[in-house]
């Protein structure tokens, strides 16, 4: 989570703080409700590495329906 935030260092940890504090006293979007739906919850670059290491393209949609879904994330 740190490394969103510039890693373990006093900024990063500056910042985590403040995102945490933010999500204490407003109304924040609940991140999991973006997985809904069988769906991967992180930035492109995480997604993609995702889909790439897990969803080999002869995995065929009908075996595993989730993957359609996850492919078109």
């Amino acid at each position: 989570m740190l490394d969103y935030f510039g890693g373990n260092t006093s900024s990063g940890r500056r910042g985590y703080t403040r995102d945490v504090e933010q999500g204490l006293v407003t109304d924040l979007e609940n991140p999991l409700e973006l997985g809904k739906c069988h769906r991967i919850i992180g930035e492109r670059e995480f997604m993609d590495a995702v889909r790439d290491r897990y969803l080999s393209p002869a995995m065929k949609d009908r075996e595993l329906p989730a993957a359609g879904k996850i492919r078109a994330a």
